[in-house]
């Protein structure tokens, strides 16, 4: 038996029949199409569009009309809906108002002329249908015992629990906290004296809100029968204005009514409620002489009123992010008691544990066994080279002066952190590594690019001899609030202001020394100081940062270790080091230890491969979308590992493609741009399952590989790998429904992996940990042994979850809460609710999830779900947890190295709150 008594609670719960609900089901008569398609042609006629028709303008008329949810479906403009779904009944003549009025909205009707006497076919074609009393659980279908269901059920089967837990108080911290359900089905504390307020220093008068919202979804989880209710509470901050807001809510003015979920359109000044709604609303108001919404209403400064928004995450904030440990608890207790369900539980795994003495270790910000004299050389050698030239290009003196001490003390040679590093020379470091210094500042210099291949051409030691890997680090300049205010003013009408993301240096230095054979690491520029950093334990803040788990310095204050200490608190610079030398392929042999640690070890030479894919859209919405994928492979090479990755393409330099060193690989795939595409394309899953047919000429010493994929972007694109599916059987061939089932298993392939491990981290899909529950052996007064029940509040174990097959959960604690800052642990025993203000300010950490799921094994599936494991806890560039397993980390690090690699947003960018209302 490998499972144990202690039961990680997770904050979900299987949905019974009863929590399903009732809902009303209006089915469309058969020629509804053709009615649609018709005012489909009128609406972009009347309005130039080219988009379909605004159906949510429609729904959230029916909602406001109905005090109920409603929604259509399905909405496509191939496809218009067939028929809607509502909570409660609507009456019919109340259909016919709300769609008489919203098609003459959608059709630039001038408000004074939009009435209910205006005639819609449509209008008269939806109020006639009666509509159908369903359970939603009868919707349900299985194959096997995966669960699938209509698309609408998944959309409406939270309202019957959003309005369970809405309504009753709900007591923590001796707080009386009501919640309040909306239309989509999801809870959120709305009265005005429950909410969490907030000041900037010295504005203590100007008060700003956030609240508690509970997004709640009808997932599945692998192998379990009945679906499953996954709750994600967060922080919710209300924004002082319209401007820029996406998601809003109305209060209807019964209170057992549900929040009136409203969509919004347009950005800064001109955003508004999406038009048809908002003109629906109006009109309905003024001609049932109910003011649904009042002008007072559109104000949102103050005391949060009817009407509120959600302000942009990117935007700094008074109040923190995140409702803490204990208000988890606490939810997780509440949501069993009002559901009368008890949470969803994982089982320990008897006997496993993770290999502490096989983590990477810092000793003052470095990684002393990897970059140890005596395994420095063999490290390197199984990457695939002998040497490594670092090329350091700088703009400052004192930023060269910064790299120049941080590789001093990296490379284990304190006497040259000051002196002894000239200009334009290759010099002797350490084992197998030499540095060389350029002061290139105008290369690096944000601007016009039509020069910077002509100045980097001018650079000495660009071509390394046979077997020297080429790696530069290069410093860049970013201020991610004036690039901010810069890109928002680039934006402006007839602006001459130069947008930073076009003159940005990095994404074209990165190609163009790729295409030189070199890999980059950029590092921001520190602002000069006159002083040496003072020594961390003589300061206020000598506990380590939430990032840093030094081990224990050396007692005596040799060289080295006083060099460490000056650089102690340079977190960035010992970073930027170690994804350096990720990039080179190095991997240090305790990754060997700690897969092969303990009974479920694997001491057996398995190669560990893996695959990420990602979809970029087009600029500007409209442009051709392109395709980025990766395949990673760690080889074992006697305790060593080779990195390789899959080269699609050859370098502009000339030389092969497929299988290279990880550092080769890289250089090619930053030389050439994204390739267009998306991932629908029929020929994207042969070409990966070619590539994995390639890898077997480079496992001679493995006895086969696991394939990891990365569960959000791999589970679309073969039918195995989607819950749904798991009963299904392959054919002889391999396939499921004409489609491979699994990467690796078409005939292209050749080889099938011992098991594919889908990962999946960090998504709201997944149920978060909350606490354990277990009992534990203890002596009695009279020292007999027994057994009593404790509580476990945190834990980064890994569970095998009950019920299911093939299923684990990796509980993990986010770094930051195991660091030594005065909060960060805030929210692990009170809530906000009782918190003072500079404690509300920080971000309240709580447990995160990752879902490991084994398919296609040959044997012992537990083996490699440890092993995935512990490629998450055991990094290789970073000293804690990452969260993926190392081959998946390293292949989408690869992808985000990319100069074509394009964010939604920066994450770093945070603009100033009143920048949202300026008139942008």
């Amino acid at each position: 038996m490998t499972t144990g008594d202690d039961k990680l609670h997770l904050l979900a719960y299987p949905i019974t029949p009863e929590l399903h609900g009732v809902a009303h089901l209006y089915r469309f008569p058969d020629h509804v199409a053709d009615v649609w398609n018709e005012l489909l042609d009128r609406y972009q006629e009347a309005t130039g569009s080219r988009g379909n028709l605004p159906y949510a303008g429609l729904c959230t008329a029916l909602r406001a009309i109905g005090r109920t949810s409603v929604n259509v479906h399905p909405t496509t403009r191939s496809d218009p809906p067939r028929f809607m779904v509502s909570r409660k009944q609507l009456h019919a003549d109340d259909i016919r108002d709300a769609v008489t009025i919203w098609e003459q909205a959608l059709l630039d009707t001038p408000e004074d002329q939009i009435g209910f006497s205006y005639t819609s076919e449509l209008a008269e074609l939806l109020a006639a249908v009666e509509p159908e009393l369903v359970g939603l659980g009868d919707q349900l279908t299985w194959h096997g015992d995966q669960l699938d269901a209509p698309r609408w059920v998944w959309e409406a089967a939270t309202w019957e629990i959003a309005e369970r837990l809405s309504g009753d108080p709900w007591t923590i911290d001796s707080t009386d906290v009501i919640l309040r359900h909306d239309t989509d089905g999801n809870v959120t504390v709305w009265d005005s004296d429950q909410l969490w307020t907030g000041h900037w220093e010295e504005q203590e008068d100007d008060l700003h809100y956030a609240t508690l919202r509970m997004q709640l979804a009808m997932k599945t989880l692998p192998w379990m029968r009945h679906p499953v209710l996954v709750a994600d509470p967060a922080v919710s901050w209300y924004s002082r204005w319209l401007s820029s807001a996406r998601t809003g809510w109305l209060a209807q003015h019964s209170l057992d009514d549900p929040l009136l979920s409203l969509a919004f359109e347009g950005r800064g000044s001109g955003t508004r409620i999406e038009r048809t709604s908002d003109l629906a609303l109006t009109v309905w108001s003024r001609l049932r002489g109910e003011e649904l919404i009042r002008p007072e209403d559109r104000d949102l400064t103050g005391v949060p009123g009817r009407l509120r928004t959600l302000v942009p995450k990117s935007v700094r904030f008074p109040i923190g992010r995140g409702v803490g440990m204990y208000t988890i608890r606490e939810l997780s207790t509440r949501m069993a008691t009002a559901l009368k369900v008890e949470n969803i539980t994982a089982s320990n795994i008897v006997g496993h544990r993770f290999p502490k003495a096989a983590r990477r270790q810092l000793t003052l910000g470095r990684d002393s066994d990897l970059l140890h004299d005596d395994a420095l050389p063999t490290i390197i050698s199984a990457s695939g080279c002998q040497r490594l030239r670092i090329l350091v290009l700088y703009s400052e003196q004192h930023t060269r002066a910064r790299l120049q001490r941080l590789l001093a003390y990296h490379l284990n040679r304190p006497d040259l952190a000051e002196t002894g590093i000239p200009e334009d020379q290759a010099v002797a470091v350490g084992p197998n590594v030499e540095i060389v210094f350029c002061h290139a500042a105008q290369l690096l210099a944000h601007g016009e690019h039509t020069e910077r291949a002509a100045l980097l051409a001018k650079l000495p030691h660009l071509d390394a001899p046979a077997g020297t890997r080429l790696l530069a680090l290069c410093e860049t300049e970013y201020d991610a609030r004036k690039w901010a205010a810069q890109r928002k003013a680039a934006r402006k009408k007839d602006s001459k202001v130069e947008d930073p993301d076009l003159i940005d240096a990095k994404p074209v230095l990165s190609r163009l020394l790729a295409q030189h054979e070199i890999l980059v690491q950029f590092i921001k520029t520190k602002q000069a100081t006159s002083a040496p950093e003072p020594d961390p334990a003589e300061t206020d803040q000598a506990d380590p940062e939430p990032d840093e788990e030094d081990t224990e310095a050396p007692p005596e204050d040799d060289a080295l270790t006083a060099l460490g200490k000056t650089l102690r608190k340079d977190h960035a610079g010992h970073a930027a080091v170690a994804d350096l030398l990720r990039a080179g392929g190095l991997v240090h042999p305790r990754l060997t230890q700690a897969l092969a640690y303990g009974r479920f070890g694997i001491t057996e030479p398995i190669a560990f491969v893996g695959l990420h894919v990602r979809e970029q859209r087009g600029q500007k919405r409209f442009g051709p979308k392109r395709i980025s994928w990766s395949l990673v492979a760690f080889i074992p090479d006697g305790q060593h590992w080779n990195v390789k990755a899959y080269q699609a393409k050859r370098h502009p330099r000339g030389g092969p493609s497929g299988w290279q060193d990880y550092f080769t690989a890289n250089t090619a795939f930053r030389s050439h741009s994204l390739p267009e595409g998306s991932r629908q394309d029929l020929t994207l899953v042969d070409t990966i399952d070619t590539a994995l047919g390639q890898l077997r000429a480079h496992l001679a010493a493995a006895v086969g590989y696991v394939l990891l994929v990365s569960g959000d972007s791999s589970r679309s694109l073969w039918p195995l790998l989607a819950n749904k599916n798991l009963d299904l059987q392959p054919d002889a061939a391999g396939q499921v429904n004409g489609r491979p089932a699994l990467p690796g298993y078409s005939r292209s392939c050749g080889h099938r992996p011992r098991a594919v491990v889908r990962v999946t981290s960090g998504s709201t899909d997944l149920p978060r940990p909350v606490e354990v529950h277990g009992v534990k052996t203890v002596k009695s007064k009279n020292g007999e042994k027994e057994q009593k029940p404790y509580l476990g509040k945190t834990t980064e174990a890994l569970y095998q979850l009950d019920g299911a097959r093939n299923t684990w959960i990796l509980s993990n604690i986010p770094r930051q809460f195991k660091g030594g800052r005065r909060y960060s642990r805030a929210g692990e025993s009170s809530s906000r609710w009782t918190a003072d203000v500079e404690a509300g300010s920080h971000t309240w950490y709580a447990h995160t999830s990752t879902e490991i799921v084994v398919l296609g094994c040959d044997e012992n599936p537990i083996r490699y779900a440890i092993a995935a494991a512990r490629l998450c806890d055991h990094a290789v560039s970073w000293d804690g947890r990452t969260q993926y397993p190392a081959p998946v980390h390293l292949a989408i690090k690869m992808d985000k190295d990319h100069p074509d690699y394009r964010r939604t947003i920066d994450l770093e960018e945070e603009r100033e709150l009143d920048e949202l209302n300026d008139g942008e």
